[in-house]
């Protein structure tokens, strides 16, 4: 399913779209675009077509596309939307994944898809919206993440949003010739509610 729009100053958290599928191909035949999400191939046109189509019919994951601002729009380009009258260019996406109400936790998880747009600080800005918004509208009492070890700008970005370590799975994924950790966080209600408060 998808969540509702969520607007910040650099970027913007909406819907994604059956016909943006071969915007996603294009962006993941770059390895360096798949090395951190631990995607081994990149999907065919019709495997991220029917993706697009299932990401709204599944209750247990909530996902947005992110988009940024744009001087202009393209009618004819569908990685630009417009909403309340300013265009946006879809970069990537996100996701609150695998709800476990029982439990009360979820996984997080982002992409930056577009390179252009890589270190300019997006992606932390989103995590901290995507954050708020779960833990004021779900009842969860922990948000987890994590990142392959390498990817050091991925684990900058979760600290920011007050996510901790708490575990690494050694040798997790062989990649680029070596094995590489990935690295286990967590944010609970609780730490959540000190951040906002203070």
């Amino acid at each position: 399913m998808y969540g509702p729009p969520l607007r910040d100053k650099r970027c913007l958290l909406y819907r994604l779209f059956a016909d943006q599928a071969k915007f996603w191909v294009e962006w993941l035949e770059d390895d360096e675009v798949r090395q951190f999400i631990q995607l081994d191939m990149p999907p065919s046109l019709a495997d991220e077509t029917t993706w697009l189509a299932q990401t709204e019919d599944n209750p247990h994951n909530i996902y947005w596309g992110i988009y940024v601002p744009a001087d202009k729009g393209n009618a004819v380009d569908s990685r630009f939307i417009e909403y309340q009258g300013q265009w946006y260019q879809l970069i990537g996406n996100c996701v609150i994944a695998d709800i476990n109400l029982r439990h009360q936790r979820a996984e997080t998880g982002t992409v930056i898809a577009d390179k252009d747009f890589w270190h300019q600080g997006i992606a932390s800005e989103l995590v901290v919206m995507r954050r708020d918004w779960a833990f004021r509208n779900l009842p969860l009492h922990k948000l987890t993440s994590g990142y392959l070890a390498p990817n050091t700008a991925s684990g900058k970005m979760q600290s920011k949003a007050g996510y901790k370590e708490v575990g690494r799975q050694k040798d997790q994924f062989f990649c680029n010739g070596r094995w590489i950790d990935r690295i286990i966080t967590e944010i609970t209600r609780e730490e959540w509610e000190k951040l906002v408060t203070e």
